[in-house]
């Protein structure tokens, strides 16, 4: 069997025992979510109604990649119809000079099935994460 039928096989059994969301670390996972290679694995995620929760690795001593955390790499899987939970408001980094909460925000304004969650920016370690008026 070829690895994406592997894959996509793998899937369909976690969705028959259960699973609900598939979660990523894109940066300490080494996955690109703008990647086409991943375009059959984002179908059958919305043939099997599995959303993609993605949390950004904030300046995480294991990433293997940086910048794949950007939520710009988001647009990909969102096109497809694919779920998206960009978890801790994607709080973690600056990409191309811009807030990682800002470039999600004009996301959210164009894909309705985007969302994200705040609950770690209150956190002591997120200092500054919250926007200021």
């Amino acid at each position: 069997m070829n690895p994406i039928a592997a894959t996509l096989t793998r899937l369909e059994w976690a969705k028959a025992h259960g699973a609900v969301l598939v979660k990523w670390i894109p940066p300490i996972m080494a996955i690109d979510p703008a990647d086409p290679r991943l375009i059959p694995f984002y179908k059958k995620m919305v043939e099997l109604n599995l959303p993609l929760c993605r949390t950004p690795a904030r300046r995480n001593p294991f990433a293997r990649r940086r910048g794949i955390g950007d939520p710009e790499k988001l647009r990909l899987p969102l096109s497809l119809g694919v779920t998206v939970v960009a978890a801790h408001i994607a709080s973690s980094e600056k990409y191309h000079g811009e807030r990682g909460p800002d470039r999600l925000a004009r996301l959210m304004r164009e894909y309705p099935n985007l969302y994200t969650d705040i609950s770690a920016l209150t956190q002591i370690n997120r200092p500054g994460c919250l926007k200021k008026p």
